[in-house]
């Protein structure tokens, strides 16, 4: 199936659009039998059938073009997030259809988070680094819109709160990946989403699992 790319990213030149693609649906297939960043250059660019000098206009490595391979499936997730409302309800409604899309998503990808992050011995640092960085940025952008969320913190600390928080939700999320890739299939969606609610910290939830 060809990529399909959200508006504001794909490109505009349909040759360059062409190559992303190819490049997209080439590091989907590696990854999902290697790990990314043993993915060298010459292995992307004869999969997709792409010269290095055109590869080299679009990224600097394999984990680049699969960073933007499955962001533009998390980016549909998190933009839908963002437009909940204001309730408890609405939110609650949201988390469960959000991390069940997390969960659908790992399944549609399963080889490449399978050899990512199935390994405990030798996990995908950059896999790691992908799916932590977009959920950190997911995490600030929901805590702008709810700021009200974030405990109550010495006025000391209050600097550093936001990111700290960002950064340990994102990981944690990484981590709640990591295990449920692991575990034997079938797997639900929705026992995922009940998991995640389940750990996620209180604060956080906002009253969502009262």
């Amino acid at each position: 199936m060809p990529t399909q790319f959200p508006p504001s990213q794909a490109p505009s030149d349909p040759r360059a659009a062409r190559t992303q693609a190819s490049l997209r649906e080439a590091v989907l297939r590696l990854a999902g039998s290697q790990r990314v960043e043993d993915i060298s250059v010459s292995q992307l660019t004869a999969a997709a059938q792409v010269n290095r000098t055109t590869f080299y206009r679009h990224a600097t490595s394999a984990a680049d073009v699969l960073r933007e391979a499955l962001y533009a499936d998390f980016d549909a997730i998190r933009t839908d997030t963002l437009a909940i409302g204001d309730s408890v309800q609405d939110r609650r409604e949201a988390w469960m259809a959000v991390t069940v899309r997390i969960a659908e998503h790992m399944e549609r990808f399963e080889d490449v988070y399978r050899t990512g992050f199935g390994n405990n011995e030798a996990p995908s640092p950059a896999l790691m680094r992908i799916a932590a960085e977009h959920f950190e940025t997911s995490v600030h952008q929901y805590l702008e819109r709810f700021p009200s969320l974030l405990p109550s913190v010495p006025e000391s600390a209050l600097p550093t709160l936001e990111l700290a928080a960002a950064r340990f939700i994102a990981s944690g999320t990484v981590e709640l990946m990591r295990t449920w890739i692991q575990s034997p299939a079938p797997r639900d969606p929705r026992d995922y989403a009940t998991i995640t609610l389940a750990v996620m910290p209180a604060w956080f939830l906002g009253g969502l699992t009262d």
